[in-house]
């Protein structure tokens, strides 16, 4: 064991980081799995894709607060990515006592029940219960966590308020709805279905997420990028992208292309826009290479997605 320790260290940062971010999109399929094939029946692509999106949303709010607020070193912060075994906390849980798995968003407006959740981390919610136990260990582990890298007390609160509440608050309250039958704090009028409408939004959480977890070096990236490539190859699909929704997509719905439709698809487009720019880039890590390719097929899976299968809610 110890020898296979020291062949670990003997790879290249990038590729220790690229690994062990593998090993949580790994448990994160899993836990979409087990939700949806075995706890309940349910066969829809694009709902997998967005709950598999939500995860790894999450995790990347937490490994930004970490570096962003607590200047966690990327040497220590990649050891957060098999901490996803807590993902399986709800399943087993409710296979332990028996509880029908039916997790949701919080659907809520009021202040008062949106506070009483977060205080109570859903221990007497209808349906999310389950959650109750996953996030009390996450918690615990994100005050332990930032304690470790700050060893200080000021820093431990804010960076527990801003990663755990924060991500709480963005990724577990149902802030948009393009339903009329769904409840949310804004209702919007859009031609994308439900599950495409929150798959959509939480990549591009993603792609934000990930800009603030490398802005240093998306920074140093663009500063010495030529400007073809940092412009005009970037423009020119992302006007390819548009025709493909006005003229591909939009007219196979039965409802038209609005305006949240363009700004919730704008940031994965943009992702897809500055991929190949940045893979013709030497001097870009083949590390970080795969990192962007890897949700840059995310978005064209979920672009073909929208068109080609049937907009179930």
């Amino acid at each position: 064991m110890l020898a296979a320790f020291f062949r670990w260290e003997r790879i290249a940062l990038p590729w220790r980081m690229l690994i062990l971010f593998g090993v949580f999109e790994l448990l994160a399929a899993g836990r979409v799995f087990v939700e949806m094939q075995i706890l309940t029946d349910n066969n829809n692509p694009m709902v997998a894709i967005h709950r598999f999106l939500w995860y790894t949303y999450v995790f990347l709010f937490f490994a930004a607060c970490y570096r962003r607020i607590l200047r966690a070193p990327f040497g220590q912060l990649m050891y957060l990515g098999p901490g996803g075994i807590i993902l399986f906390i709800p399943p087993l849980y409710a296979v332990l006592f028996g509880h029908p798995f039916k997790l949701n968003y919080l659907v809520s407006s009021d202040p008062a029940e949106i506070a009483r959740e977060l205080l109570t981390l859903h221990y007497g919610h209808e349906q999310n219960f389950l959650m109750f136990p996953e996030l009390l260990t996450l918690l615990i582990a994100t005050i332990g966590i930032s304690w470790y890298f700050s060893r200080s007390l000021p820093k431990t609160i804010l960076n527990t308020g801003v990663a755990f509440y924060g991500a709480f608050l963005t990724a577990g309250l149902c802030w948009f709805s393009v339903e009329p039958s769904h409840d949310a704090v804004f209702k919007l009028t859009a031609m994308f279905r439900a599950q495409q409408f929150y798959a959509f939004q939480f990549l591009s959480g993603i792609v934000v997420l990930s800009g603030l977890l490398f802005l240093p070096e998306l920074k140093e990236w663009f500063r010495r990028s030529v400007a073809w490539r940092r412009t005009i190859v970037p423009a020119v699909i992302f006007c390819a992208v548009y025709m493909f929704f006005e003229y591909l997509i939009a007219p196979r719905h039965d409802r038209p292309l609005d305006l949240p439709d363009l700004a919730i698809v704008a940031v994965p487009v943009a992702l897809i826009s500055f991929t190949p720019p940045l893979l013709t880039d030497r001097t870009v890590p083949a590390a970080a290479k795969l990192y962007a390719a890897w949700f840059a097929l995310l978005a064209l899976a979920l672009l073909f997605g929208v068109f080609f299968l049937p907009a179930r809610l």
